[in-house]
């Protein structure tokens, strides 16, 4: 009877306080829409819940590859050779979206990363960049990554596991951000 009793009170406690170990799950999608016709892809974070956030600071790089943000929330752009972006989300469903250039040419006439009007190899790094995140304490932020392809386009293939077509779950147990990150190849693809 004893026992019985104090199994109950465990059971009982663990279910009191069990809010306090699970982490409160927060929705973080990003959205590729591949644009050949201009060599470039437009990003959109999209936060279902922008409070869970407090900022993310982006490592821009030099600034060049990078342009055309706009934001539900605040962003500040911090211009330069260490340029910096960050975005403090709206309260609700929150959205940064801006564009980014996908080839980047070596100075010997070949290129680190190449899109044609037919395929593109780029690398998650590029697409989301670095961040500093802040976040409210128990959120855990669920990634995902999606591509909409040009028309003829047939496929893409990342590292990510694929949780349906064109879609990716992104975790980095590692990392408190999880971002796209690794090579990525997008076209009119086939084996033979």
């Amino acid at each position: 009877m004893a026992v019985g009793w104090r199994q109950a009170w465990v059971v009982g406690l663990l279910a009191v306080n069990s809010p306090v170990w699970a982490a409160n799950k927060v929705d973080l999608d990003y959205h590729v829409r591949l644009l050949p016709q201009s060599d470039q892809a437009e990003v959109r974070l999209t936060l279902a819940q922008g409070s869970a956030v407090r900022s993310l600071d982006f490592d821009l790089g030099d600034g060049s590859h990078y342009s055309d943000f706009k934001a539900d929330g605040q962003w500040q752009l911090t211009p330069g050779n260490a340029a910096r972006g960050v975005w403090r989300p709206a309260a609700d469903k929150a959205s940064l979206t801006y564009r980014v250039n996908i080839s980047h040419g070596r100075k010997n006439g070949s290129f680190d990363t190449r899109m044609t009007p037919n395929w593109a190899l780029m690398r998650g790094d590029d697409l989301v960049p670095a961040a500093k995140l802040d976040q409210q304490d128990g959120i855990e932020l669920v990634s995902r990554l999606v591509f909409e392809l040009p028309g003829g386009w047939k496929s893409v293939e990342t590292a990510w596991p694929r949780i349906g077509q064109n879609k990716f779950r992104i975790d980095n147990p590692s990392r408190l951000f999880d971002r796209p990150t690794g090579w990525m190849l997008a076209g009119q693809l086939g084996s033979r």
